[in-house]
């Protein structure tokens, strides 16, 4: 079979050119907004079993992440009052900024660990897809997967967004399998899985519901196999002492602590999550600003930073699954051990096991009131991608199926392009229905474009341009010393006398210029004026220098 040949020669060439554009981006990019705090936070997990540092954020990811720092041996600043006061972003601050090794040093070699896994989970996604699916839509996953610059953005970003979006599919994925085998293997795999990612995000808890709603729809879409309640009770327990395990394993030293009547840093931690969405987020959507959210606000986000191709492909494929009443039919693929070229198996894979997730996912996010950024609902992507390339493959209308090669091509055109286009700043995508990222501020601000991330290529542009003067108003925990820029700032509309003193490139974050965690108003100057340029999208250049200076 064509696709079985070039699988492999297809999977590493999308691997590496998704390793480029990561490592390629990393390297221009300073830190972004909580990335010394994870860092800090997961190295002193692994030295000292003091999971004091940002609790709101299970330790996963910043064991990770943190991991090569104990071969470059930083210095962990617990002397610094910070530490016993639970300051976690100064502290984060002086870890890596005032240590004895470069912060750029550590910050590479953690981002290496993400960039690791993203690359990871892209196997991943090939091998079980072409299982399920056969090669022709695990190809198409896999280029969908790699080539998003979302998933760029976030697959070397020292977080837990991308991590988790990797392991709740591997989880689901795995679930999957036990399903259909009933193996303990599988049920193993998936209870692993549901505790690597719940000690990775909060959020990762949803698998639970998930597992159970999948195990209902198995059941009912296949009467032969038989319900038992019995059955269920033991696999859920199974998956979710496993689960507990994990978790367990993950906070290390704590957990003996909590068995002698120590407190639980999870739960803290957990229940600081709940607060905070009860409290809400000061967030930004299509020029307001508010501390509640919207219902809408993902839906939003999605519509505008979605890659154009995949959307496409996403309509499509609605419209071919409702027209041929797919919940009732299994997708299906050759079977490789059949006798004959006609030999096919229906593997009990249908729809549901690709839009359960998404719909939870999406519905959980929609009723949150942290609205800050796509990366919340990362982990509808890959079940997106897969969902879609089954979907088309598996149309039974022959002309449709003749003209699916034209297709793929002008999507994958669509897709190259996009990416291509937002070359090196991934952060800032958006697509091209929307108007592209230099009109991304009109729907988004906050980890959409800007988090932090443009210092160096600030550095970068200034050396460009002469080295003028600049003046800048920074929104991230970036130390721009680091860079050579001042730490200097822009004054409010209201401060008169300081805005004529002005000489200076005036540089300042989008986010901070429309106004978000600031007082309403305070850069309503610059708005009125028109920016010289920009740097990465996520920070606004203005010429403030006095008339007749070069």
């Amino acid at each position: 079979m064509t696709g079985e040949r070039i699988f492999w020669p297809v999977t590493v060439f999308l691997l590496a050119a998704m390793l480029a554009a990561q490592a390629s981006s990393m390297l221009r990019e300073s830190q972004i907004y909580d990335e010394a705090v994870h860092l800090a936070a997961g190295y002193s997990y692994l030295t000292t079993g003091d999971y004091r540092l940002n609790p709101e954020h299970p330790p996963l990811s910043k064991l990770l992440a943190a991991a090569p720092l104990l071969l470059l041996k930083p210095h962990l600043p617990v002397e610094d009052p910070s530490w016993s006061n639970g300051d976690t972003v100064y502290f984060g601050a002086i870890f890596l900024y005032f240590n004895r090794v470069p912060a750029e040093t550590m910050l590479h070699a953690a981002r290496c660990v993400i960039l690791f896994c993203a690359l990871s989970f892209g196997l991943f996604l090939a091998l079980w897809t072409r299982r399920r699916f056969g090669p022709g839509p695990a190809m198409l996953a896999l280029f969908l997967y790699t080539f998003d610059p979302n998933m760029i953005a976030h697959g070397h970003y020292v977080t837990s967004d991308l991590l988790v979006a990797c392991l709740m599919f591997v989880a689901v994925a795995l679930w999957v399998e036990f399903l259909s085998s009933g193996r303990n293997l599988h049920l193993a795999g998936a209870g692993v899985a549901l505790g690597l990612a719940a000690a990775t995000k909060f959020s990762g808890l949803i698998l639970i519901p998930i597992f159970l709603i999948l195990y209902v729809l198995r059941w009912k879409r296949d009467r032969q196999a038989g319900f038992s309640w019995r059955r269920l009770a033991i696999s859920t327990s199974a998956v979710l002492g496993l689960g507990l395990a994990v978790i367990a394993v993950c906070y290390g030293p704590e957990t003996m602590k909590i068995a002698h009547g120590g407190r639980s840093s999870y739960l803290l931690g957990l229940e600081t999550v709940i607060r905070h969405d009860r409290d809400g987020h000061p967030s930004y959507l299509l020029g307001q600003i508010r501390k509640e959210g919207w219902w809408y606000y993902f839906p939003v986000a999605f519509a505008v930073k979605t890659p154009t191709a995949v959307l496409l492909l996403l309509l499509l494929s609605v419209v071919i699954c409702v027209g041929q009443s797919w919940p009732r039919l299994p997708f299906i693929r050759p079977d490789p051990r059949a006798g004959g070229s006609g030999g096919k198996t229906a593997y009990p894979t249908g729809w549901y096991v690709l839009t359960v997730p998404i719909a939870a996912y999406f519905l959980l996010s929609m009723r949150g009131h942290i609205n800050i950024g796509l990366r919340h609902i990362l982990p509808v992507y890959p079940f997106l991608f897969v969902f879609v390339a089954a979907a088309l493959f598996n149309a039974p209308w022959p002309k449709f199926r003749q003209a699916l090669p034209v297709l793929l091509a002008a999507a994958v055109l669509i897709e190259v392009a996009e990416s291509a286009a937002i070359y090196p700043h991934y952060l800032a995508f958006f697509n091209f229905p929307s108007g592209g990222p230099s009109h991304g501020a009109r729907y988004l601000l906050d980890s959409n474009i800007d988090w932090g991330q443009d210092l160096k290529n600030l550095r970068r542009w200034l050396d460009e341009h002469g080295s003028p003067p600049v003046c800048v108003q920074y929104f991230g925990m970036g130390y721009p010393k680091l860079y050579g820029l001042p730490q200097n700032s822009l004054p409010a509309t209201w401060e008169a006398e300081k805005r004529a003193r002005l000489d200076c490139i005036g540089a300042i974050s989008v986010t901070l210029l429309h106004d978000v965690y600031l007082r309403p108003g305070e850069y309503a100057w610059l708005r009125e004026m028109r920016p010289i340029g920009n740097v990465g999208y996520s920070i606004a250049l203005f010429d403030l220098r006095k008339p007749g200076l070069p």
